[in-house]
C-alpha cells in the first residue's frame, strides 16, 4: 500500500509538472492573443483576457494542490517514539 501512495505521488508530481509548462506556453499565448482581440474590438477583447486569466489562475491553484498532495504521498512518515526523560517515570510514580 505504501508502494502505491508513493507512486501516485511520484504521478501527481510528474502530471503537475508538465501541466504547469502546459500552463505557462498557453497563458502567455492567450493573453497575447487577448491583447490584440482587445486593440480590434474593445469589450470582446476584455471578455476574452479576463477569462484567459481566471482558467490560468484557476489552472495554476489546482497545479499547487496537486504537487502539495503528491509531495504528502511521497514524504514519511515519522514514527513517535518516547523522549528519553520519560523513559523511567512511569515506574518511579508508582
Amino acid at each position: 500500500m505504501k508502494l502505491l501512495g508513493k507512486l501516485a505521488g511520484i504521478f501527481l508530481i510528474l502530471f503537475a509538472s508538465i501541466l504547469s509548462l502546459a500552463t505557462i506556453v498557453s497563458g502567455f499565448k492567450s493573453i497575447g492573443e487577448g491583447i490584440s482581440e482587445t486593440r480590434k474590438s474593445g469589450i470582446n477583447g476584455l471578455g476574452y483576457v479576463v477569462g484567459s486569466l481566471f482558467v490560468i489562475i484557476l489552472s495554476i491553484v489546482l497545479i499547487f494542490f496537486m504537487m502539495k498532495f503528491g509531495l504528502k504521498l511521497i514524504k514519511r512518515k515519522t514514527v513517535v517514539t518516547e523522549a528519553i526523560n520519560e523513559t523511567g517515570t512511569d515506574n518511579f510514580l508508582k
